[in-house]
Formats: structure tokens, sequence, C-alpha cells
């Protein structure tokens, strides 16, 4: 799985990243579209997230039919591959138009 995320140089040498995207998709159970924000946190090696390249990516997602643990378990396998072993927190948290909002998190390490 490839996935074309770019990293830049961690040259200002950054201890802690958040970042808190939203996405869309479309659920493989009930077949309507729902949307969210994955917050995504990790302490950077020498790398950092390019945020453009990974928003692309997320845009993929919007034709694609899956629930939110696929969600969490593709965008940490994304961050990973790009980042390395690194600790990674990725908690998405979906709003959808048929039941309370729900949350899948996928953590390695302290962040």
């Amino acid at each position: 799985m490839r996935s074309n995320i770019d990293t830049i140089a961690n040259t200002a040498r950054v201890d802690q990243v958040e970042y808190h995207p939203e996405f869309s998709t479309i659920c493989s159970v009930g077949k309507r579209p729902f949307w969210g924000t994955i917050d995504i946190r990790f302490r950077p090696g020498q790398y950092l997230l390019e945020f453009e390249s990974f928003d692309t990516w997320l845009a993929t997602l919007a034709n694609e039919s899956m629930v939110i643990e696929d969600v969490a378990r593709r965008a940490f396998d994304v961050l990973s591959e790009a980042l390395g072993d690194i600790p990674l927190r990725v908690a998405v948290h979906a709003r959808t138009t048929v039941h309370a909002p729900a949350s899948a998190i996928i953590e390695r390490g302290d962040t």
C-alpha cells in the first residue's frame, strides 16, 4: 500500500505534533455518507508530516465504503508508512445520520 504521503525534515526539532483534519466517506453498513475529524498526535523523529499530501490522500476516502474503524486503521497505517515507527495516536470521531457520534482510536507508544 503506497500512500504518497510526503514528509518534511524536522529541522525545528519539534517534540509533538497535533493535527485535526476533517474527512468524509460512505458507511459500508448503512450505505450512507458520514463525516468527522481525525485527531492525529505524534512525536516526530527526523520527519514531520506534510499536511497537504495527507489532506489529498484523505480526500480519496470520500468515494470509498468503510466503517470508522477502517478509517482509523488506514490513517494509522499510512502515517506509520510515512513517519516510521514513532509514537502515534489516531482517533477518528465520526458523525453520521444514523447513530450518535462514535470514535475509534489506534495508538502506539507514549504520545
